[in-house]
């Protein structure tokens, strides 16, 4: 090491990691980087206390051969001033030297020297002192550390992002993970005594993952679990963020470094006014969201794809790009907390809820299917009304959202708070009406058993027609009337079922509402079909298919394609129609989360399978019935028991005579009321599968004790249906991983306006300019960045600018 250059540990927080863990790959890369001659200015960028310093004094310490000078700047604010800071560190204090350029001629004499300019980030126009400093003395290679590039020409940037973590489900103890790795050697630093054993070690990666994999964080929690057990830190992390808990850093540590609070102090200073109140705003949402949610925070007018950008830039913003039509964007917990914190001291929090409730509304409206992330926000926004004590703008909220399909579990929560809204009064017997339908459709299954269900569900159906008659509303009497077939399977009061059929084919002739006219002869053809009068159903089916397509009522349109078919397979009818395939079906089913249409296409699926010889599918499609059957297992058992008839049918033929026998005996009991339950068809096809056993002998033959109940009828069916797509599963495709270096292949994939878009995005233009250069929209220039980051792997706008320098792009 040449005179007079100091030891990396002089650098304030250098000293503070015993090794550097987990950062290889970065370490050889930046050794690389800062190697090469053409290679004179090199920033090490990320958020702090990602490591950058850390990093940047291990590269020096592999480079002891060459002349070293180590510049702290993190005190300096003004580009006048970093030229005397740089002087002082070359002199190991004040001098005569003129500037940076002299002061190295005067000590090194022209030979090869490293300056290490440690945080440049909050000194505007620190880029020029640099590119001054390097023009005038040739032999000087700067490697700077800083929140973001300092957009210098010929500046390389090397992305620091935070530690890995492991994945919930991966194998903790193989020391693979380096997070945790991290986690356990700061813990066993604060306290030797700590024994970690698996649930220490599982809490443990649960605050890795809690604050992102970033090492001050990790180290600042590791350091309190001497006191505070990681699962209770961990839980503590994700309800309330926990920023309390992660404060208190290593003596010597700049203050920035005291606390994560201190930390995102120091990087959100950065932040551009638009970023900045983006960035606080995005406290109110609960889990990740798209582009198009977040142009609800932003003041009208405004896009939100470029301080979006920056966020994520600066590592404040998580991004899930899986998606590359719709990417994600969230705060990890403890930054929500910081952020929401800073929005209720600027005031933006009634602001902000505002707006984020008017999104949910807008986005209820669409009738589009809801996202599983979605639900936290919907279910926030309703019970903000809900304790308003806005009782018909919840409910009517409620409403909206049904429109779209709930993920499961969603209808549930949803639910339960109805329950709370209708047992009070409101004001609107339209929205009672339209809720108390909503409720039996929808609701939790939390009758203590059948009987009491089906009492529940019988007054409410006749709560909801008497609500909707005295409101003088049609369509909320329709669909109260049309609750009366759908619950026929619940209560067995057929009657009520036909006469609501009955009923509600009038109203809807008589008021001309076209799509439910559709709907009801659809009702009216399955129940003509399962009281065998298939001419009749089959013309009301078609009659319903067509006009319900026309009218864009799914339901009609669907379920009406569905019995169609049921007759088609079943009665070996041929339908003269160009219906909507099984699978088509099928999947707008699983969309719109409708378990009886899923598990009546499965059923046929399956017996389509079975005749086909292919027992592999027909043991998939039937497998996937059993998850349905178990949801509605207590309260309506017919509905299993229907599904068990599907098992026990693909069971008798694929040669598992003894297992279907055992899963038969248990629907004994049950034989009766199947055959009202099912399809003529229906019952004579599963009839024939019991008589094959019967036939067989098999019956009588079972190995072992038989099953009593339905629920262990399930588990036999859920175990040999698993053996059977065992033997006839396809082998799965090897999976491939995307590297986040260049390479010939990932520029390949690019297509031409997306080069375009890399190359101007390495040359630091933002979206707006590179919409306005290339003609396009900000949305589409946002899209093409998206897809630009998941073909090269990489996070961010700086590291794809990094793959383009390195890559040999950005000077297109």
């Amino acid at each position: 090491m040449a005179e007079g250059a100091r030891a990396p540990g002089d650098l304030p927080g250098a000293d503070r990691l015993d090794r550097l863990v987990g950062r290889d790959h970065e370490l050889d890369l930046l050794l690389g980087l800062v190697q090469r001659p053409d290679h004179r200015l090199v920033t090490v960028t990320g958020p702090s206390g990602v490591g950058k310093t850390r990093l940047a004094a291990e590269a020096l310490q592999r480079l002891a051969w060459v002349a070293q000078v180590k510049v702290p700047l993190a005190a300096v604010r003004d580009a006048t001033l970093m030229p005397d800071a740089i002087v002082a560190s070359i002199q190991d204090g004040p001098g005569a030297a003129g500037g940076p350029a002299e002061a190295l001629w005067q000590r090194y004499s022209g030979d090869e020297v490293v300056l290490l300019l440690d945080n440049v980030e909050q000194i505007p126009g620190a880029a020029d002192v640099v590119l001054a400093l390097l023009d005038d003395y040739p032999k000087a290679t700067v490697l700077a550390t800083s929140v973001r590039p300092l957009s210098a020409a010929g500046e390389y940037a090397l992305p620091l992002r935070p530690l890995p973590v492991p994945d919930p489900d991966a194998i903790l103890h193989d020391g693979t993970h380096p997070a945790l790795t991290m986690f356990l050697q700061r813990a066993s630093a604060a306290d030797a005594t700590i024994v970690p054993d698996d649930d220490w070690v599982a809490g443990a990666a649960e605050v890795c993952r809690a604050v992102g994999g970033l090492p001050l964080a990790i180290e600042l929690a590791a350091a309190r679990s001497a006191s505070i057990p990681p699962a209770l830190m961990a839980s503590q992390l994700a309800r309330t963020g926990g920023l309390g808990l992660l404060r208190g850093g290593a003596p010597g540590a700049p203050d920035r470094h005291s606390s994560l609070s201190a930390t995102l102090e120091w990087t959100t200073q950065f932040l551009s006014p638009p970023a900045a109140e983006l960035f606080t705003a995005m406290a109110v949402f609960e889990g990740p969201a798209a582009p198009d949610a977040l142009s609800w925070l932003v003041p009208p007018g405004t896009e939100a794809l470029d301080p979006l950008s920056e966020l994520v830039d600066l590592h404040l913003v998580e991004m899930d790009v899986s998606d590359p039509e719709e990417p994600l964007f969230w705060l990890l917990p403890p930054i929500r907390a910081f952020a929401a914190d800073r929005l209720a001291a600027e005031g933006g929090t009634d602001t902000a809820l505002e707006r984020h409730d008017s999104y949910v509304r807008v986005r209820a409206q669409t009738g589009a299917g809801w996202a599983p992330y979605e639900v936290a926000d919907l279910l926030g926004a309703f019970d903000r009304a809900r304790l308003a004590g806005q009782v018909d703008s919840t409910l009517e909220l409620a409403l909206l959202a049904s429109r779209g399909a709930l993920p499961p579990g969603a209808d549930a929560w949803v639910a339960s708070r109805l329950e709370d809204l209708l047992q009070g009064p409101g004001d609107d017997p339209v929205l009672e009406a339209r809720a108390l339908v909503w409720s039996v459709t929808h609701g939790p299954a939390t009758a203590p058993d059948r009987a009491a269900f089906a009492a529940w569900t019988q007054e409410r159906v006749q709560r909801a027609i008497s609500t909707a008659r005295a409101s003088g509303d049609p369509a909320a009497l329709l669909d109260a009337l049309e609750l009366t077939v759908r619950t026929v399977m619940v209560t067995l009061d057929r009657d009520l079922g036909l006469s609501g059929i009955q009923e509600g084919l009038a109203l809807a002739e008589r008021t001309g509402d076209v799509g439910r006219l559709a709907r009801f002869r659809m009702w009216a053809g399955m129940a003509a079909e399962s009281q065998g009068y298939s001419d009749p159903a089959e013309a009301m089916l078609l009659q319903a298919w067509s006009a319900g397509t026309h009218a864009g009522d799914r339901v009609a349109a669907e379920y009406a394609a569905m019995f169609l078919h049921v007759m088609a397979v079943e009665q070996g009818r041929p339908i003269d129609a160009p219906l909507p395939q099984l699978t088509d079906l099928l999947a707008s089913a699983w969309r719109h989360n409708d378990p009886f249409e899923a598990a009546t296409l499965l059923s046929l699926l399956a017996a389509d399978a079975t005749r086909a010889g292919d027992i592999g599918s027909a043991a998939r499609y039937a497998s996937q019935m059993l998850p349905i059957a178990e949801d509605r297992l207590r309260v309506d058992p017919l509905a299993t028991a229907r599904i068990l008839t599907t098992a026990v049918r693909t069971l008798v033929a694929a040669g598992r005579f003894e297992d279907a026998a055992r899963i038969e005996r248990s629907l004994a009991e049950l034989e009766p009321v199947l055959r009202g339950a099912m399809s003529a068809g229906g019952y004579a096809s599963y009839a024939q599968a019991v008589s094959d056993l019967t036939d067989g002998g098999h019956r009588e033959a079972v190995g072992g004790e038989p099953v009593r109940s339905l629920l262990e009828s399930l588990r036999l069916a859920e175990h040999t249906l698993r053996s059977l797509i065992a033997q006839t599963a396809p082998p799965r495709p090897p999976q491939v991983r995307l590297s986040t270096a260049p390479s010939p292949a990932g520029e390949a994939s690019l297509t031409p306006r997306e080069r375009d878009v890399l190359v101007l995005l390495a040359r630091g233009t933002s979206n707006g300019d590179i919409a306005d250069r290339l003609g396009i929209s900000t949305k589409t220039v946002m899209h093409h960045t998206v897809a630009i980051y998941r073909k090269l792997g990489v996070r961010g706008r700086a590291e794809a600018a990094a793959w383009a320098v390195r890559a040999g792009l950005a000077g297109e």
